[in-house]
């Protein structure tokens, strides 16, 4: 691995464990092993694994058996250059089905236009509520969870790295997104459009307007993460003329988990 890519890969993983703290999830990192526990959002409680093959099976062991880590984390997410036979078979003991993919792509943007159609804005606290209510809508969220994502991003408000942001038409509310700027990158997160605004044009505007606010005052380096799988929708995967020179860094399956799993005989 070259050292700009093992840089690019420590500076974006970095940004994204910064998003995980801002909207309360406790984050502990052990090199390459990462846990990750939230009590009000159980689809943020996780263990992540970038680590060699063998330095991840220790550590998902070492969850199994109850030490150090805690109890068994209801999602597991592997990085391709962890992955072996060994940590599969224990995943296989433990209830654990793969149920996704993600890739995480970066790439630079430079100064650049805006869309005609779509408007960006950024969201003042007073206006957590209305961003809230855009990101359960553009995610299908249920009514139960709409009080936690009011609840979680919140916290994420008042966070100087992240930035929330609303997608316009004759300011009308279409989709919203959030931007992380720490260690050297722009990660954006939550990028989501209402139903209505889901054809591939809309996407290519919204991208087009971010590209040229995030870009304002020069080249940036921009890092997402595309999921496929576990019935999320990768919004950006339809946008490759727009996304010139990016790359993917790294690749990630993620696992599912039995919540009641418990320490097992090793």
């Amino acid at each position: 691995m070259s050292l700009e890519l093992r840089d690019l890969r420590e500076r974006t993983l970095a940004n994204n464990l910064v998003w995980l703290r801002s909207f309360g999830c406790d984050v502990r990192r052990e090199g390459e092993v990462v846990r990750v526990d939230n009590p009000e959002a159980r689809d943020y409680c996780a263990l992540l694994l970038f680590a060699g093959a063998r330095e991840s099976f220790d550590a998902l062991r070492r969850c199994v058996g109850g030490e150090g880590a805690g109890s068994f984390p209801p999602n597991v997410y592997v990085d391709r250059q962890a992955d072996g036979p060994d940590l599969r078979r224990l995943l296989t003991r433990k209830g654990c089905a793969k149920t996704s993919v993600s890739y995480v792509t970066a790439g630079e943007w430079g100064r650049a236009e805006a869309a005609a159609d779509v408007s960006i804005r950024a969201a003042e606290r007073s206006e957590v509520a209305q961003w809230a209510s855009a990101y359960s809508l553009g995610f299908g969220r249920g009514a139960g969870e709409g009080a936690l994502d009011r609840q979680r991003w919140r916290l994420a408000f008042r966070h100087e790295a992240v930035r929330h942001w609303f997608f316009t038409r004759r300011d009308e509310v279409v989709g919203v997104c959030q931007t992380c700027d720490a260690h050297g990158v722009v990660g954006v997160y939550s990028f989501t459009l209402i139903h209505r605004e889901r054809g591939l044009n809309p996407i290519h505007s919204a991208i087009r307007t971010l590209r040229a606010k995030l870009a304002e005052r020069g080249r940036v380096t921009v890092y997402f993460e595309r999921v496929k799988g576990g019935g999320r929708r990768p919004f950006l995967v339809g946008s490759r003329r727009l996304l010139t020179g990016f790359k993917v860094i790294r690749v990630a399956e993620g696992y599912q988990c039995d919540g009641a799993a418990k320490a097992a005989d090793l």
